[in-house]
């Protein structure tokens, strides 16, 4: 190869990082074209020296890197194996060269890509070496360690991308490296924790849980995104779920790599805890879900703590709760003698049932209330999620404080927490801790969903709660919060009220009537707050959402919901869902609404809160209205 390549390709990426504009421009497009060219590989192992600047290596590695995974195909064995030692001697190179750290690294890559290509014994040869380099320890054995993790953790990454056939080949013949990778992080993690509180470094710690992470998800089934169960992994390596929940809450002296330590051991007891693959022995895997619960609790005083220093511990407390009852709801909800899943997803019945102790039921609940209670929406999210988890088994098989109390228990917290618009909320122009879209994709989705979960297990004492609220709300926040969760109710609420066959339906019915009659009436409780746009769009979706039940109700009332909705029509945040619930009142209730003096107050009140006096040869609001109704009733604009 000739060295005018080699110097091409060292001026142009120098050009690239010390240049703009029009010569960083075309050193990028000379790059990309050479990068597809046969003689780069030569070209990139010539430049891949010490003695090269540190940008020119770290950009030939990668170059490297995206050529083995592109072209190693192309490669003839022989060529194969001898860039595989010219890539592994290089990397030698660099391995006491502290200034070429990122260089070392990206040749580290490079290194695991190769093997994943290179079939089982390369994989199994390469993973074990790594392994051997891992020692801790400070100046070079650090960075050898901290290089050998992020090669294990780029090769299982590799694999996981592989297709189907040769992952389960390459995870197969790295079984026994999997072995090594679990009994090194249960001790080498609480290790480099300690190390780090003396030296504020948590780099090792961070790096050993990437690598736990990326080995844990090699799985030979496609369809398991976790290569073990809680219970397989409790019995082999007994004290690695306690070393990860020992790492929630954990103190370290950068709080932002605490907080990355923190959230990454929660991820993967996530992916563990969750829905997943089970193990044979079912009283293993029943006894590792409760022994999570117990780990838990455990981190209850931490969780509860008010403030930024409880906050992360909360969320993961949440999250890994929620996963637990995805995985194993009986555990986590259940009676006594409630049978555990079997291996094959199904439930396991006869003399196979495992019985759930319930010693950690209540306690869990009881807890997940505090945490949605939390003013953290993250925190509220994940408890969400637990909760509709648990609605998923069957109320004769719960606990029996797990059903109507539990989510009695509930609906205040909801309604005065992440329902509610913050007390200082004045528009989200001027909103700077809280999103818009957040905030209603979180009520919109996973609150109403929850809340109608509510509603079904405590009936009419929902809406009479409601109605409390209403009466007792001390800011326009408080009352809109109360509306939003009648209107989050609305599709059960209707079927009740016009089922005859359920038992309540005459006291839902009168109920709604009185909520409906205060909102509507201009001394009611509720109309004291409709002075905010918010709590009028909230109101106007309500009344929309509830107008099949107004035309069923001949004494519900329906014209001050229709003087509601024409003044929430002059506010720009309501008016959009003013008018979607004055045109579904109109065509459900049309019959009740042709009289003319009916209309001739409506105009009037929509005269003023639509537009003003229009000028000669337009048309008039009355006009309008009329025109509106037209298809329903034959009035004349004479008549109004």
């Amino acid at each position: 190869m000739a060295s005018d390549d080699v110097n091409h390709l060292r001026q142009a990426i120098l050009a690239l990082y010390s240049n703009t504009g029009a010569t960083q421009e075309q050193a990028n497009s000379w790059l990309n074209a050479f990068s597809r060219a046969g003689v780069a590989w030569e070209a990139c192992v010539q430049l891949l020296d010490p003695a090269e600047r540190p940008e020119v290596c770290f950009f030939c590695a990668n170059m490297l890197l995206s050529k083995v995974r592109a072209e190693w195909h192309k490669l003839s064995p022989e060529q194969q194996s001898t860039m595989g030692g010219v890539i592994s001697n290089k990397f030698q190179l660099f391995v006491s060269q502290a200034e070429a750290r990122l260089a070392m690294q990206r040749l580290g890559l490079l290194l695991a890509a190769v093997a994943s290509l290179s079939g089982p014994q390369a994989c199994q040869t390469f993973a074990g070496q790594c392994v051997g380099m891992i020692s801790g320890g400070e100046g070079g054995q650090y960075h050898m360690s901290e290089c050998a993790l992020s090669m294990l953790t780029a090769l299982a990454e590799e694999i996981n991308n592989m297709d189907k056939n040769r992952r389960k080949e390459l995870v197969d013949a790295t079984s026994s490296q999997w072995l090594d990778v679990a009994r090194l992080a249960q001790g080498f993690i609480p290790e480099q924790m300690a190390a780090g509180a003396r030296t504020g470094n948590y780099g090792l710690a961070h790096g050993a849980l990437l690598c736990l992470q990326g080995w844990l998800r090699l799985s030979s089934d496609p369809s398991s995104t976790v290569r073990m169960s809680p219970g397989q992994l409790a019995a082999q390596h007994p004290q690695l779920l306690t070393c990860l929940f020992s790492l929630l809450g954990a103190t370290a002296t950068e709080a932002v790599t605490a907080e990355r330590i923190e959230t990454l051991a929660c991820e993967i007891l996530c992916e563990l805890l969750g829905p997943g693959p089970v193990g044979q022995d079912l009283q293993q895997e029943r006894l590792a879900v409760e022994a999570a619960m117990g780990a838990l609790l455990a981190l209850r005083d931490l969780a509860l703590t008010p403030g930024a220093q409880g906050t992360g511990v909360a969320r993961c407390a949440a999250s890994i709760a929620s996963a637990l009852a995805q995985r194993d709801t009986e555990a986590v909800c259940g009676n006594a003698a409630a049978p555990v899943p079997a291996a094959n997803g199904a439930i396991s019945n006869g003399t196979a049932a495992v019985a759930v102790s319930g010693q950690h039921v209540l306690p869990l609940a009881e807890l997940m209330l505090h945490l949605v209670a939390r003013p953290e929406r993250a925190v509220c999210e994940s408890a969400v999620e637990y909760f509709l988890m648990v609605n998923t088994l069957p109320t004769d098989e719960r606990h029996p404080q797990m059903v109507g109390p539990l989510y009695l228990s509930l609906l205040q917290p909801l309604m005065k927490g992440r329902a509610c618009y913050a007390q200082q909320f004045v528009s989200w122009n001027e909103e700077v801790d809280d999103d818009e879209e957040a905030f209603h994709r979180f009520r919109d989705q996973s609150l109403s969903e929850l809340l109608e979960t509510v509603y079904l297990m405590t009936g009419t004492t929902y809406l009479s709660s409601i109605q409390d609220s209403i009466n007792s709300a001390q800011s326009w926040q408080q009352a809109e919060a109360a509306l939003y969760c009648l209107k989050a109710v609305a599709r059960p609420v209707k079927n009740h009220v016009t089922n005859t066959a359920y038992q309540h339906a005459a006291q839902t019915s009168e109920l709604l009537m009185a909520l409906f009659t205060d909102l509507c009436s201009p001394q009611g409780r509720a109309a004291a707050y409709l002075s905010s746009p918010y709590t009028c769009a909230t109101a106007a979706s309500l009344i929309g959402a509830y107008a099949p039940w107004f035309d069923v109700t001949p004494a519900a009332p329906l014209e001050g919901a229709l003087r509601l909705l024409l003044h929430a029509l002059g506010f720009p945040y309501s008016w959009h869902a003013a008018a979607g619930a004055f045109k579904a009142l109109c065509m459900r209730c049309a019959s009740r609404l042709s009289s003319a003096p009916l209309l001739q107050g409506l105009a009037s009140v929509a005269d003023g809160a639509i537009a003003p006096v229009p000028q000669a040869g337009q048309v008039s609001c009355v006009q309008l209205q009329v025109v509106f109704f037209d298809k329903s009733y034959a009035v004349s604009p004479a008549k109004c």
